[in-house]
């Protein structure tokens, strides 16, 4: 098992694919939350969970995230997973004024800053 600390989400910035967080806008309870491995089958269903999220945290418009990988660090980018969501979309951006962080996935990631480098 290896310790991460990675960013998770970024605020009041647009990822990349246009979706923006507005500044405060992130909530999370408190861990542990799954890390759930890149889905690369037919089965949304069957994705390992390769991790969990101890202790997740606000640095100005970053939102961090640390914890343990149960193997090898995966290569991707650290995504949040969440619920009770509020947004709008207007000129083809989703903008979320309220969401919660339930868990983590490894994708391609939103945000450059989410890249998983530990």
């Amino acid at each position: 098992m290896t310790q991460f600390e990675n960013v998770l989400a970024v605020e009041g910035v647009p990822s990349i694919d246009g979706r923006l967080c507005l500044p405060g806008s992130l909530t999370w309870d408190e861990g542990p939350m799954p890390v759930y491995g890149e889905n690369t089958g037919d089965d949304p269903w069957n994705v390992p969970i390769i991790g969990t999220i101890e202790e997740i945290w606000r640095d100005g418009h970053l939102i961090w995230a640390s914890g343990t990988w149960f193997g090898d660090r995966p290569e991707g980018g650290l995504c949040a997973t969440t619920d009770s969501v509020e947004f709008v979309v207007e000129s083809e951006r989703m903008t979320f004024s309220a969401a919660r962080i339930r868990a983590a996935y490894i994708s391609q990631p939103a945000w450059p800053q989410c890249v998983v480098t530990s």
